[in-house]
């Protein structure tokens, strides 16, 4: 804090404690009384002291007074007073307040028409629960003077219906059943009150229904579309990421893109930027050794992280960079060590990093979709290639997933440097940072015979070790043992002893590149015609910015497929599962 901040607050402390000696010794008053009589003219009291300004207001406040004393016998009473006072404190008339109030159980008002209590299943209502945990109801039961639970129990439910009671007509409604089909029943408590009110049997509710549907779509005019995401060489920029936004979101890519909001920037230091650390560190690696770049010394290691965490302390100097690069550092050995064997099992060599990506696809009548992107990493020898892109968690391509067109990255960047490289690809593949948990035995019981106990070796524990670390995503060739002649590091790559390595699943390139281009004309289309609804499919809103904007709360959807994928997608068929 600054010197003019600290003299901010040390004044703000300073009236505050003038206020508190000059409201003390009334509020000492308030707490001292043998009767609501008394309590009530020690409020008159200080009231007389303090509305001078106001007589009106306090006349009224003494008549109201004057009228409950005889008929305030507990605190609930006092609580129907309160809020009187409060009607008055809002200017208004009584008789003058109406419309619909929805409120929680906890906040009832005193109500002058018809009061409906929701949700009165013997689950919701009325809402009191035991206390659990460290301080549980035995606990409490140890503590002397303590309210056991059948008293805090009889106290809320007394304070539940307390002015529910005052009600002219009270209506508790619950629904008969789910939506899976189970059915519900009315709360034991709400049973009592009724009967003690003489209402034994419950009524069907007459619910009205509206038969006409009416499906309203959000969109902009189409030259309004064209205006805003059009150049005047009539072309669509942008990037596959960006795409996958718009199948995501329509609205959050309008905002973007269309009305081009700039996003708030992040100021802080997340696991993204960590990622983007990692992404450097083994980008740097290549270029200096090549195939090699994994056999990286600790030392050397740990200076290229350190020389990054210093640049980095610059610009975030509250952080402790030296827990970071340390943490950072026991990571990326861990992945240097799988990537170095995995890199002993492959013919291929990374031959480029962080490679400018720029493809068109022509959309019709005159309009070009233009993207632009960074490819993470490409590995060659002379007749192959692999796509290896970067991740800081665990990611699969899944096929629903890539042609409705929310993971089209990949293998739109494979199916550009199929063309661009001259080269058969292999695959696209993901490979993860993250070190992940893994689940292990500490052993397996041998039932046969005697009965034996083997203990789960070192070498159980690195095959999982590199069962985690496989690269995900999908392959495009039988030449599979080009990339992992071992079937270790790859996931759809099996080791047999008659067939040798093999692919599970291979997916046709061809195809693929054909059904890449209708997918890419459908959602250049697609924004251009105006969509711009806010329906978000599963996890579009996890990193979204525009949430305060659009505050969606609604249920998320499952994006359309753009293509329907035919039965040559495949060029042989395994018995794993490609997801």
């Amino acid at each position: 804090m600054s010197e003019r901040d600290v003299e901010t607050v040390a004044a703000l402390i300073q009236k505050a404690e003038e206020e508190r000696a000059k409201i003390m010794p009334m509020m000492q008053s308030l707490t001292k009384y043998q009767s609501y009589r008394e309590l009530f003219t020690n409020i008159d009291a200080i009231l007389n002291q303090q509305a001078k300004t106001d007589i009106k207001a306090y006349k009224k406040i003494q008549r109201l007074f004057a009228d409950a004393l005889e008929a305030i016998h507990d605190e609930s009473d006092c609580r129907l007073v309160l809020e009187e006072l409060e009607a008055m404190g809002s200017n208004k008339k009584a008789d003058t307040i109406g419309g619909i109030l929805v409120l929680d159980p906890d906040d009832l008002l005193f109500c002058d028409g018809t009061c409906f209590v929701l949700g009165c299943t013997q689950k919701s209502f009325p809402g009191f629960s035991s206390e659990s945990g460290i301080f549980d109801e035995n606990y409490l039961a140890l503590i002397p003077g303590y309210p056991t639970l059948d008293e805090r129990y009889g106290h809320f439910i007394k304070n539940r219906f307390v002015l529910m009671n005052y009600a002219p007509k009270l209506i508790f409604s619950y629904p008969l059943n789910d939506f899976e089909g189970k059915n519900h029943e009315a709360s034991l408590e709400i049973e009592n009150f009724a009967a003690e009110k003489g209402q034994s049997k419950s009524i069907l509710y007459p619910l009205i229904q509206k038969e006409e549907t009416r499906t309203v779509r959000y969109q902009i005019s189409e030259q309004t579309a064209h205006a805003l995401y059009l150049n005047e060489q009539r072309e669509l920029h942008g990037s596959v990421s960006s795409l996958e936004r718009y199948t995501g979101c329509p609205y959050a890519y309008f905002l973007k893109f269309g009305l081009r909001i700039q996003e708030p920037i992040d100021a802080s230091f997340n696991d993204q930027k960590i990622g983007t650390l990692s992404h450097y560190v083994l980008e740097t690696l290549v270029h200096r050794y090549g195939k090699d770049y994994a056999n990286v010394s600790e030392q050397e290691l740990r200076s290229l992280i350190n020389e990054q965490c210093a640049e980095l302390n610059k610009i975030y100097p509250q952080l402790n960079f030296n827990l970071i690069a340390e943490k950072e550092l026991l990571s990326l050995m861990n992945n240097c060590s799988q990537l170095a064997k995995m890199e002993e099992h492959s013919s291929l060599t990374p031959m480029k990093c962080e490679e400018e990506f720029y493809h068109e696809y022509p959309v019709g009548g005159g309009i070009t979709l233009k993207l632009k992107g960074y490819i993470d990493r490409i590995d060659e020898n002379d007749h192959f290639f692999r796509i290896v892109d970067y991740k800081s968690s665990k990611k699969r391509l899944v096929k629903d997933k890539v042609f409705s067109g929310q993971q089209l990255q990949l293998i739109t960047y494979a199916m550009h440097c199929r063309e661009a490289l001259n080269k058969e690809a292999l695959g696209a593949f993901y490979y993860s940072f993250k070190n992940e948990n893994l689940s292990l035995p500490y052993g397996k019981l041998k039932r046969r015979g005697a009965g034996e106990f083997i203990e789960t070796d070192a070498e159980a524990l690195l095959n999982e070790q590199k069962k985690a670390h496989r690269l995900q995503g999908w392959i495009f060739s039988e030449f599979v043992e080009e990339m992992d002649n071992e079937g270790n590091y790859t996931a759809g790559i099996k080791n047999s002893a008659k067939s040798g390595i093999t692919a599970s699943d291979v997916i046709d390139p061809r195809v693929l590149t054909h059904l890449l281009d209708q997918m890419m004309r459908s959602l250049a289309t697609q924004i251009l015609s105006g969509r711009i609804e806010c329906r978000p499919a599963e996890d579009a809103c996890l990193f979204c910015k525009y949430k305060p904007i659009c505050r969606f709360n609604g249920n998320t959807r499952k994006p359309d497929m753009l293509v329907d994928i035919p039965d040559n997608l495949m060029k042989n068929h395994g018995g794993e599962d490609d997801e």
